[in-house]
């Protein structure tokens, strides 16, 4: 009796040895998978903020495009103007030149000092 009992013992310690290693096992599991869960989460947080930096560039290059835009419209205003300042001052040599013109044989000042003579 006391080898049959002692073999009965024996069998519920293996048992529950074993119950242990099936609870063990399944901790180790469930571990993992928080794990892999954890690793994926960085992963979506890494692939978002990779998105936030592409769309950052593709706005500073945005940016500078329009940065360029403008100096190039600048440039062109500039060449507008300089253009309409060379323009105005022809005009003002051809008005003083109209003047300066002797009429009927006379000579006016303008015409003396521009060095036209009748």
């Amino acid at each position: 009796m006391t080898a049959e009992r002692t073999a009965t013992i024996a069998r519920g310690a293996a048992m529950a040895a074993e119950r242990a290693a099936t609870i063990a096992g399944g901790a180790a599991v469930i571990a993992g998978r928080a794990a892999t869960t954890a690793e994926r989460a960085a992963m979506t947080a890494e692939r978002a903020a990779m998105t936030a930096e592409r769309a950052a560039t593709v706005a500073g290059g945005a940016a500078i495009t329009a940065e360029r835009a403008a100096i190039i419209a600048g440039g062109a205003a500039m060449t507008a103007e300089r253009t309409a300042t060379i323009a105005g001052g022809a005009a003002i040599t051809a008005d003083k030149r109209l003047r300066a013109t002797p009429r009927a044989g006379t000579s006016s000042p303008e015409s003396i000092k521009l060095g036209v003579r009748p």
